[in-house]
C-alpha cells in the first residue's frame, strides 16, 4: 500500500511516495490540499479514512454545491443549514447554492455562502441581507422578478441580476467587478458604473447615455437601441455593440481591442478601425471601403453585401468573408491564414490560395 510523507527543500515541500503494508496518513499541510484540490475533487480522497474525513484540513478545503432538493432544504430547514455551516471552515468560501424554484420568499439566512444563484425568483423581493455574498445570481427570465432594491449589493463581487425589470437604481453598483444587467428594461441611468470591470447592459432598452462607461474593460452593448453616441468609449478593451441600430460613427474606436459592429446597419465608416485587434463587422449592410482594415488580426464580414474590393487584407491573419456575394477577386489573399469563403459565389479563381492554412469553400 502507500504511505505518504514531506520534506521541505528550500521553499518547497517535496512529495515522497514509498510502498507499506497499510494506508497510513500523516498530518498533510493545508496548502498541499489546496494544491491537490486545484487538479481533482477531494472527496474521494477524504473518504479514503475516517481521519481525514473528520480532519480540519477537510473542513478547510472542501466546497460544498447545494442543488435542488439539498438547497430547498439548505434553505429552509434551520437544523440542516447549521450542520452544512458545521461541515466547513468559511461558509462565505466554501459553498454554493444552486435553486431553479419559486417557493423561496425569504433569503434572508442566506447570506453567508460565496456563491447564491436563484432561478424563478418571483417570490423574493428582499435581498439585503445578500451584501457579501461573492458571486449572485437573481434570474427573473422564467418569471417575473419582485426585486426592486438592489443598495445593499454594492460589495458583492460578481452580479448578475438578469431580467429584472423592476430594479430602476443601480447607482449602488459602482463597486461590483462583474454586472449583469440583462434585459432590466427600467435601468436608465448607468453613470455611476464607470469602474465595473465587466458590464452587461444587453437589452437595456432605457439606457441611452453611455459616456461615463469610458473606462470600464469589458463592455456590452447588444440590442441597446437608444445609444447612439459612443464616442467616450475608445479606451474600452472589449466592445459588443451588436444590434447597435442608432449607432452610426465610430470613429472613436479605433483603439479597442475586440469590437463587435455586427447588425450595426448605421455604420457605414470603418476607416478608422484598422489597429482593431479583432473587428466584427457582420451584417453591417452600410459598409463598403475596407481599405483601411489590412492590419486587423481577425476580421469578420460575412453578409457584408456592399463590399467588392478585399485586395487590402492580404495580411489580416483570420478573414470571414462568408456570403459576401459582391466579391469576385480573392487573387491578394494567398497569405491569410484562415480564410472562409462560404458562399462567395462570384469567386471563381482560387489559384492564389494555395498557400492559405485553413480555407473554408462551401
Amino acid at each position: 500500500m502507500t504511505r505518504f510523507s514531506f520534506t521541505k527543500h528550500h521553499n518547497f515541500i517535496v512529495f515522497h511516495k514509498m510502498i507499506y503494508s497499510s494506508i497510513v496518513f500523516d498530518r498533510l499541510p493545508i496548502a498541499l490540499f489546496r494544491v491537490i484540490s486545484q487538479y481533482t475533487n477531494l472527496s474521494i480522497l477524504f473518504t479514503t479514512c475516517k481521519y481525514l474525513w473528520n480532519g480540519e484540513e477537510r473542513k478547510e478545503v472542501i466546497y460544498l454545491s447545494l442543488k435542488d432538493n439539498v438547497a430547498m432544504r439548505f434553505a429552509l430547514d434551520d437544523t440542516f443549514r447549521i450542520y452544512v455551516y458545521s461541515r466547513v471552515q468559511f461558509p462565505s468560501m466554501q459553498i454554493s447554492f444552486n435553486l431553479h424554484s419559486n417557493q423561496i420568499n425569504d433569503v434572508s439566512a442566506l447570506g453567508n455562502v460565496h456563491t447564491l444563484a436563484l432561478y424563478g425568483c418571483d417570490g423574493v423581493t428582499d435581498v439585503s441581507a445578500l451584501g457579501k455574498v461573492h458571486t449572485l445570481t437573481l434570474d427573473g427570465n422564467l418569471s417575473h422578478c419582485d426585486v426592486t432594491d438592489v443598495s445593499a449589493l454594492g460589495k458583492v463581487h460578481t452580479l448578475s441580476l438578469r431580467c429584472c425589470n423592476r430594479v430602476s437604481d443601480v447607482s449602488a453598483l459602482g463597486k461590483v467587478h462583474t454586472l449583469s444587467l440583462r434585459c432590466c428594461n427600467r435601468v436608465s441611468d448607468v453613470s455611476a458604473l464607470g469602474k465595473v470591470h465587466t458590464l452587461t447592459l444587453w437589452n437595456c432598452s432605457g439606457v441611452t447615455d453611455v459616456s461615463a462607461l469610458g473606462k470600464v474593460h469589458t463592455l456590452d452593448l447588444s440590442y441597446c437601441s437608444g445609444v447612439t453616441d459612443v464616442s467616450a468609449l475608445g479606451k474600452v478593451h472589449t466592445l459588443d455593440l451588436y444590434n447597435c441600430s442608432g449607432v452610426t460613427d465610430v470613429s472613436a474606436l479605433g483603439k479597442v481591442h475586440t469590437l463587435d459592429l455586427s447588425f450595426c446597419s448605421g455604420v457605414t465608416d470603418v476607416s478608422s478601425l484598422g489597429k482593431v485587434h479583432t473587428l466584427i463587422l457582420s451584417y453591417c449592410s452600410g459598409v463598403t471601403d475596407v481599405s483601411a482594415l489590412g492590419k486587423v488580426h481577425t476580421l469578420h464580414l460575412t453578409r457584408c453585401s456592399e463590399v467588392t474590393d478585399v485586395s487590402a487584407l492580404g495580411k489580416v491573419h483570420t478573414l470571414d468573408l462568408s456570403y459576401c456575394s459582391r466579391v469576385t477577386d480573392v487573387s491578394a489573399l494567398g497569405n491569410v491564414h484562415t480564410l472562409n469563403l462560404t458562399r462567395c459565389s462570384r469567386v471563381t479563381d482560387v489559384s492564389a490560395l494555395g498557400k492559405v492554412h485553413t480555407l473554408i469553400m462551401m
